[in-house]
């Protein structure tokens, strides 16, 4: 056989093994180009689940990246301890002056989404809460913040699930990264605090996501509605007023079930509470998580926005819960953003008006976001 056909013949034989190993090796990602902007929603918790792992591949293959990463989360941190009103103006380098700048941007967006899609009369409502959701991305990060602030322990300081640990702050999972953050137990049996007039509750929970909640009222009853709730770590949630017709209530609860990750089918007695005399007390307070120590905590009224000044009456009756207070408002999903701090000197024998400055895309009326008030220590003479 000629040698120039045998060489004919081993290069054919190359070119299907190149081909072969070049279809089916493993592919290098490409690399995505992260902003600054990008890195604060990461690190704030605001990216979805295609955003984190864009910069997550990134950072893989970007040693830099990694470095501005470890770099910019302190300084993140240090902006969220920082009263708003002097965060505008605060002494920053350039650096962190553009940093400043997107996380501004991150709070700013979130109150004017609150402030906007929440403005009903408070306590927050299931309904109101899940319909902001369904305004984009925007709305569903807006929703989550407040569901994660209110239900589960507030996180401060460091940003939360394992920043700058495993995966810069996204599970590392096939999961979505927001899932575990939204997946909570209810804890709350089922009560009728008007036992004589309710006298039958059914709940179902459906294929879309879905609770239908159907209750017979006593007819001799004088109400005209039937306030259903629920509860968790001593906070309560509103979740809808249903109208009594004809002795009968039926309301329907858009996708309630996914949040709660409830199974399909009847939904069990022990989920719920339900009155007819109005919402439980707590529910009056239920979007803002006070935190007092030992000590009784303050009567809070509900917090509205006025002119730009966030305003939140309270009654400091005992001289042991004055001191240093600390009003922050929760702004993404891991992160609060402290507003102001307040020095309570003695008794309070009248209400006192907290106020603290918001940004300009606040709307006047109620606020429908959450808030947290933390008692720092006593006062320091």
């Amino acid at each position: 056989m000629p040698l120039n056909s045998q060489r004919d013949e081993f290069s054919n034989g190359a070119t299907e093994l190149l081909q072969s190993i070049a279809l089916t090796a493993p592919r290098i990602p490409d690399v995505f180009e992260v902003d600054l902007g990008q890195l604060v929603a990461y690190i704030a918790g605001t990216l979805d689940r295609a955003g984190a792992g864009n910069v997550e591949a990134a950072a893989v293959q970007d040693a830099n990246l990694r470095r501005r990463l470890v770099q910019l989360a302190p300084t993140i941190d240090a902006f969220k301890r920082i009263p708003y009103a002097e965060l505008l103006s605060a002494s920053v380098s350039d650096l962190e002056m553009r940093a400043r700048h997107e996380w501004l941007k991150i709070i700013d967006g979130h109150v004017k989404l609150v402030t906007t899609h929440l403005r009903e009369t408070p306590p927050t409502r299931w309904l109101a809460l899940s319909a902001m959701a369904k305004q984009g991305p925007e709305g569903l990060t807006a929703f989550k913040t407040i569901w994660r602030a209110l239900f589960t322990q507030p996180v401060r300081g460091v940003a939360a699930d394992g920043l700058l640990r495993l995966g810069f702050g996204y599970r590392r999972s096939e999961l979505a990264p927001d899932q575990a953050s939204l997946d909570i137990g209810i804890g709350s049996p089922w009560s009728i605090d008007s036992a004589d007039f309710v006298t039958q509750f059914f709940g179902q929970v459906h294929p879309n996501g879905d609770v239908e909640i159907s209750a017979a009222v006593r007819p001799e009853t004088k109400a005209d509605s039937l306030f259903v709730s629920f509860s968790m770590s001593g906070r309560t949630l509103a979740l809808t007023e249903g109208k009594i017709v004809d002795g009968r209530v039926r309301v329907v609860l858009e996708g309630l079930a996914d949040i709660l990750r409830l199974p399909v089918g009847p939904l069990s007695q022990e989920a719920l509470s339900a009155r007819t005399g109005g919402w439980p007390e707590q529910c009056e307070i239920g979007q803002i998580v006070v935190e007092s120590g030992p000590r009784r905590p303050p009567y809070l009224g509900l917090p509205t926005v006025r002119d730009g000044w966030l305003e939140l009456t309270g009654y400091f009756e005992e001289s042991e819960i004055g001191g240093k207070w600390e009003l922050s408002v929760a702004v993404s999903p891991n992160s609060w953003q402290v507003l102001h701090r307040f020095d309570i000197k003695g008794v309070i024998e009248r209400p006192q008006v907290l106020q603290a400055a918001l940004p300009k895309t606040a709307l006047d009326g109620p606020f429908g976001g959450a808030l947290l008030l933390k008692r720092l220590g006593p006062t320091i003479v």
